[in-house]
């Protein structure tokens, strides 16, 4: 139990979106909808993403068909 943040950037390390930044009800999935925080849909391409929750990290890369 505790916060979570999980953040989309792009490849300039700059964050586009912030997914979730609540503490959660429950383990599940989430589907980002490809937009900014503005609600402008991105281009496709690389992107990365940042889950942290208490003292646990988790990074890695996603694609954006």
């Amino acid at each position: 139990a505790g916060k979570v943040d999980i953040n989309i950037y792009n490849l300039k390390g700059q964050k586009v979106k912030t997914i979730i930044s609540k503490i959660p009800a429950a383990a599940g999935e989430l589907i980002w909808d490809g937009c900014d925080d503005h609600g402008k849909t991105l281009p496709a391409g690389l992107y990365l993403y940042k889950l942290q929750g208490g003292k646990s990290l988790l990074s890695g890369k996603l694609i954006k068909l």
